[in-house]
């Protein structure tokens, strides 16, 4: 959907759940690094391998399993299923459980085989992600724990715009050049207001959006308004968690995929 612009994005920023669905989940990438590390694990217990190499691997192989942990949550995959992972997570990390290589190879012994089925649900999850949906999803998400609330809205809910242009362009690209291009998320979202856009060759552009997401769509813009412009209006954190993840469930819908 997005070749044109693919490598320009990519060149600047790591993407991670295009990583993911590009390398057909995350446990391949974990098992590729585990293999080479484990050809390095000393015999014995080794302080400066366990200072220096373990930690700066594991740093790495840490960023990308937390990053994969927060993704579940709003994919929204069985919490038990995240805490399980997040346990053998920090099996893993944890230099002290595994000064031997036996002890690293238990852990992820644990870890691979649980990655492994959780990518099969992720990956069916985030096949409706386009590119330029993910970079702006994860800002959100930076922004987020960086406590950017306002900063937050705006990225993810600027990828559900992205989405509606893209389903208008396809449902009717001449109608969309000549209407709805230039328009931002307020103005899309009329097209769906039962007293809007009443000419018959609206029909099926209306018809783009299910019933159950308009109320959503609506709620997402007002708070698109308060966050991208200067109003009086307080964004918490846990109300910019609750977009981000109704953002997630509007992009991951089958409903909507492009």
């Amino acid at each position: 959907m997005e070749k044109s612009n693919s490598k320009k994005i990519s060149s600047s920023h790591e993407v991670m759940i295009y990583f993911i669905k590009q390398q057909k989940g995350l446990e391949p990438h974990v098992a590729k690094i585990a293999e080479s590390f484990l050809k390095r694990y000393p015999k014995e217990v080794d302080e400066h391998f366990f200072q220096h190499t373990y930690s700066t691997k594991i740093s790495h192989l840490g960023g990308h399993l937390k990053f994969y942990v927060e993704l579940l949550s709003y994919l929204d995959v069985p919490t038990n299923q995240i805490h399980r992972l997040e346990q053998q997570f920090w099996g893993i990390v944890n230099p002290e459980a595994n000064r031997v290589k036996k002890q690293f190879q238990k852990h992820l012994g644990y870890l691979l085989p649980h990655l492994k089925r959780l990518d099969k649900e992720v990956l069916e999850r985030i096949k409706p992600i386009a590119l330029t949906e993910a970079v702006r999803l994860e800002e959100s998400m930076r922004a987020l724990n960086a406590h950017c609330y306002l900063s937050s809205v705006v990225m993810s809910v600027s990828a559900v715009e992205y989405r509606l242009h893209k389903l208008l362009e396809r449902t009717n690209k001449k109608l969309y050049r000549a209407s709805f291009k230039e328009a931002t998320l307020g103005g899309i979202i009329k097209i769906f207001r039962p007293e809007e856009y009443k000419d018959k060759k609206y029909k099926k552009i209306k018809e783009i959006l299910p019933d159950k997401h308009k109320p959503l769509m609506e709620m997402l813009n007002i708070y698109r308004i308060f966050s991208a412009h200067p109003k009086e209006e307080e964004v918490s954190g846990q109300l910019a968690k609750t977009i981000l993840s109704l953002s997630f469930l509007l992009l991951i819908d089958k409903d909507l995929e492009v």
